[in-house]
């Protein structure tokens, strides 16, 4: 059995503080896989957490994650 898996990930970021997607997209799992992300932010760790890093307010990271899980059509 498979089902799909609409899914979006945002982030806050710099200067407003609203939430920015950052991946979007569905995913089909059909068993015996697992699934991940590398690389969310498209950037090296050491400028990802620096002073001047676009996505930490007082020293704390906002992320959003949305997943809609589709039940599977019967046949």
């Amino acid at each position: 059995m498979s089902f799909a898996v609409d899914y979006e990930f945002a982030a806050r970021t710099k200067p407003t503080w609203e939430f920015m997607v950052k991946s979007k997209g569905s995913y089909v799992f059909t068993g015996g896989k697992a699934v991940g992300y590398r690389n969310l932010f498209g950037m090296n760790w050491q400028h990802f957490i620096s002073e001047d890093s676009a996505y930490f307010h007082d020293s704390v990271l906002h992320l959003r994650a949305e997943l809609t899980i589709k039940k599977p059509n019967p046949k």
